[in-house]
C-alpha cells in the first residue's frame, strides 16, 4: 500500500510541500525539522509532514485534530454527494 501511494501521489505530495514552503515558510521549517530527524534515517512519504491518514467513505461530527503540530492539509479525492468540509477557524465550508 505504501509503495502504491508513493507511486500514485508522489508528484502531488512534492508539489504540496513546495506550495507550503513558498506560502507558509515558517510552518514549513518547523515541520521540516522533525521530519528530518526520524529514527533510522526514515523518510516521510508526505514530507514535511510526519503522517498520512486515509479516510474511506467517512462522515464525522465536527472535531479537531489535536495532535497536529501546527497545521494539516486536507486532500479530498473523489466525487462526492452531499455534505461539506467545514473549516471552522477560517470560516469556510467547501462542498
Amino acid at each position: 500500500i505504501y509503495d502504491n501511494l508513493q507511486s500514485v501521489f508522489q508528484n502531488l505530495f512534492e508539489w504540496m510541500a513546495e506550495q507550503l514552503k513558498e506560502t507558509l515558510c515558517l510552518d514549513y521549517e518547523d515541520l521540516r525539522m522533525d521530519a528530518e530527524v526520524l529514527p533510522g534515517n526514515a523518510s516521510s512519504l508526505v514530507y514535511p509532514f510526519l503522517s498520512l491518514v486515509i479516510n474511506l467513505n467517512v462522515a464525522t461530527l465536527a472535531h479537531r485534530d489535536k495532535q497536529d503540530k501546527s497545521l494539516c492539509v486536507v486532500l479530498a479525492v473523489g466525487e462526492f454527494d452531499g455534505g461539506e468540509l467545514c473549516l471552522y477557524e477560517p470560516g469556510l465550508a467547501l462542498g
